[in-house]
């Protein structure tokens, strides 16, 4: 029996490329080798793509891109039946794909491009659609969208840059209306707390919304929600599996890049710890949003609970962190899947909708 050949897709245009290399190790050192022939795809900074042959641990640490055996790639819209192709001696080489596996995180990776690409070149891939990875990657469209049916969310403001330049937001009013400090100011469309500041006065309130305007065009300006932060873990389609809700334990003040990928003190907990009341809502909740937004194959959800028990929709992920200390390989295991198993049910289902 012929093995299916998986094109794994990492790096990218994106601030979390670096995190992007360490799922593409993850998965690289956990794919079932007798099952798949894998393709190893890297996306330059720059947004060449390059076939390497690279070790998981070089891919992890960025020496892939001296690696002697690298190619690049080329897109052949002439002749959709080799659609991606090498140039070996001279000659075009066609790379055979039956799936692309992209662990990629962020902008045009995670936001619907990269997703368009694949579905021109008509070859199955695992994750979202075009339409649910945009809007799921955008924070301001994932909030009005819940918030239409009923879902709980904490209080925000979003701002463009544009109308922010142009000294039509005061600084005061957006203060009065968000509430007392603390406050949290993201980019709209991003990833892995990259950009994203919690501020305790009018002065650092400034300072962040400069700092979230260089990661992207639109932020988010939000009121802090005291309590647990929970993330619950979905596979599948026709009767996905809805993970038993995480939680996680940060090291610093709140889960910062710092906390989520170089502190060795912040953990997770697995089931959080709340009742089972509150545990069970959270997984409905979050099965609800996967649905409403039309997500594909695996999803992230994530929820702040607080003191009283209100849970509040913080956001949903369509291509979740894949590294070795990512939540949701670690909620999946839990639920009986290791990572070997997850990343075939993944592979196959890109086939049909069986589960």
């Amino acid at each position: 029996m012929n093995k299916l050949k998986v094109a794994l897709i990492f790096g990218g245009k994106s601030n979390e490329y670096k995190v992007s290399q360490k799922s593409a190790e993850f998965v690289l050192n956990n794919i079932d080798s007798t099952k798949y022939d894998i393709h190893k795809i890297g996306i330059t900074r720059d947004g060449n793509w390059v076939l390497t042959q690279a070790s998981a641990y070089e891919i992890s640490i960025s020496e892939w891109l001296s690696s002697s055996g690298n190619k690049k790639l080329y897109f052949n819209t002439d002749d959709m039946n080799k659609p991606i192709y090498y140039i070996e001696n001279g000659r075009m080489k066609p790379l055979k794909v039956d799936c692309f596996f992209p662990v990629l995180h962020g902008k045009n990776g995670e936001d619907g491009s990269v997703q368009g690409m694949f579905e021109v070149l008509n070859i199955n891939y695992i994750g979202s659609k075009i339409m649910a990875s945009s809007i799921c990657m955008d924070k301001e469209y994932t909030k009005k969208i819940a918030k239409s049916e009923g879902i709980l969310q904490a209080k925000s403001v979003t701002i463009d840059h544009l109308v922010y330049l142009n000294n039509k937001v005061i600084i005061k009013d957006l203060i009065n209306e968000l509430g007392s400090f603390p406050l949290y100011v993201k980019p709209a469309r991003g990833g892995s707390s990259i950009g994203i500041s919690k501020v305790y006065t009018e002065n650092e309130l400034c300072k962040a919304i400069d700092n979230a305007f260089m990661e992207d065009e639109k932020i988010i300006i939000e009121e802090e929600i005291r309590g647990s932060e929970i993330e619950v873990a979905i596979l599948g389609n026709i009767n996905p599996i809805v993970s038993v809700p995480g939680e996680i334990i940060s090291e610093n003040d709140w889960y910062d890049f710092n906390s989520k990928y170089k502190s060795n003190n912040s953990k997770t907990v697995i089931p959080a710890r709340l009742s089972s009341e509150i545990n069970k809502k959270c997984m409905g909740i979050a099965l609800k949003l996967y649905r409403l937004f039309d997500c594909k194959d695996l999803a992230r959800v994530d929820f702040f609970v607080d003191n009283d028990g209100n849970i509040f929709f913080n956001e949903i992920n369509t291509l979740p962190g894949f590294t070795d200390i990512s939540m949701y390989p670690k909620l999946m295991l839990h639920m009986g899947i290791d990572s070997t198993r997850l990343i075939s049910l993944l592979i196959d289902n890109s086939f049909s909708d069986s589960y």
